[in-house]
């Protein structure tokens, strides 16, 4: 049987041989059609499948100091999002601070010359080079009202920091994934974490809260980065587990997916759906990995308010829903 099997395998390489002229064709060549991989395919399907699962878990939330993801963790309206999108970090603070002087000493600058290009053109008479001094005069006078509303919004960041989070309840935005406007009831945050949590009213609203995975995250393990469902943009990003790091004193997940802006807050997710950890930062340029704080951190922070609740599975189920 071995003889009849190599023999029928001789064949059908001359064949090959035979057809393709004596050398094997690369799906780059010009005028054969490359094949996409099949796992890029596979890939889209099962992101587009996590997505539909998180979607009525998700909200959008803009505050004075920008525009994160939370999700919903439990039954009862609560919100896990990241702090520095409702309160300023000492960090964050002193940030804000050293950024509104460098922009008053720029105002300063820009402000006298300014007034240098208006007296030279005072002084030249009409004329192509007056016509240059009024566009450059134009040219810094934008620039000027430019950076006058950066100190404003500056100054607004900072008249937020010193208020009481209750007080900050009116100037934050928390939208559910269907658009609709939920009342914001209260804040917590944590104090030793970029963690915080929101707590809405949900009368009417049809949500689903994320479900915690019951075991540990191991590296290699596919994992999804959520965000909030923008009309264009497919709100999870695919990528694997990559270990654990201790940042800020506490250990966290770590992946190779790279967070957008405006999906921090966001749920980090196994291969079924359920909910790992919480995306807190940005990606940045020269970073490899991206870290997120566990699940089981923020129920611990926030115990007297909700309750960490491990449910069975159907596994089978979800494996027929999601590939790997």
């Amino acid at each position: 049987m071995r003889v009849k099997f190599s023999v029928f395998k001789l064949f059908f390489v001359f064949v090959f041989l035979f057809l393709t002229g004596g050398k094997a064709v690369s799906a780059g060549e010009e005028g054969v059609s490359p094949v996409a991989p099949l796992s890029s395919e596979t890939d889209r399907l099962a992101s587009e499948k996590i997505a539909k699962r998180i979607a009525r878990s998700m909200v959008s939330i803009l505050s004075p100091l920008g525009k994160a993801t939370g999700f919903f963790v439990d039954s009862g309206g609560h919100i896990l999002t990241t702090r520095d999108v409702v309160e300023l970090s000492e960090t964050g603070l002193e940030k804000v601070n050293n950024q509104k002087t460098l922009l008053e000493q720029i105002i300063v600058l820009e402000q006298k010359r300014l007034q240098t290009i208006r007296h030279k053109m005072s002084l030249l008479p009409p004329g192509d080079e007056k016509e240059q001094f009024k566009r450059l005069s134009s040219e810094k006078k934008e620039e000027l009202f430019k950076s006058l509303s950066e100190k404003q919004n500056l100054e607004r960041l900072l008249g937020s920091a010193g208020k009481q989070l209750q007080d900050l309840l009116p100037e934050i935005r928390v939208v559910s994934a269907e658009g609709k406007q939920l009342q914001l009831k209260s804040i917590s945050v944590s104090s030793i974490s970029n963690l915080a949590l929101l707590h809405v009213d949900t009368t009417d609203l049809k949500y689903r809260p994320l479900r915690p995975r019951p075991i540990l995250l191991f590296d290699g393990d596919i994992v999804y980065a959520g965000g909030y469902p923008e009309q264009s943009l497919l709100p999870v990003q695919k990528g694997k587990m990559v270990g654990y790091q201790v940042m800020e004193n506490q250990e966290q997940i770590c992946s190779d997916i790279q967070i957008r802006k405006e999906d921090r807050g966001g749920p980090l997710l196994d291969r079924y759906g359920n909910v790992c950890g919480l995306n807190t930062v940005p990606f940045e340029d020269g970073r490899e990995k991206e870290c997120a704080i566990p699940l089981s951190a923020a129920f611990n922070e926030f115990s007297s308010s909700i309750t960490l609740r491990i449910e069975a599975v159907s596994y089978k189920k979800l494996a027929g829903n999601v590939e790997q």
